[in-house]
């Protein structure tokens, strides 16, 4: 469950990016953007550029980028791996 929602936050994000900027990215999906790229271990300065409203939207932009694909790689590493990486149990995706 996790796995898809960090994967939608992320899509969630980019939509609006490309839309109407950083800026117009609701509270709500940088929060869970956020928590996504914190359980993939994603760099906490990263994390501020990306949250900080004062930082120029070209900034947060190449932020969300290292964020998604933090965030993509940590989830294909689980895939491959069979082991839900960010929180250390099986993935879902596994088969018997």
């Amino acid at each position: 469950m996790e796995r898809t929602a960090d994967l939608e936050s992320l899509d969630r994000f980019a939509d609006t990016l490309a839309r109407s900027g950083v800026d117009a990215v609701p509270a709500g999906v940088l929060r869970a953007v956020v928590v996504a790229a914190r359980r993939a271990g994603a760099s906490e300065v990263v994390i501020g550029v990306l949250v900080d409203p004062t930082e120029p939207p070209a900034v947060r932009e190449r932020a969300f980028g290292r964020v998604a694909a933090r965030v993509v790689g940590a989830h294909l590493r689980s895939d491959r791996d069979g082991v839900d990486s960010a929180v250390g149990r099986p993935s879902l995706l596994m088969t018997a």
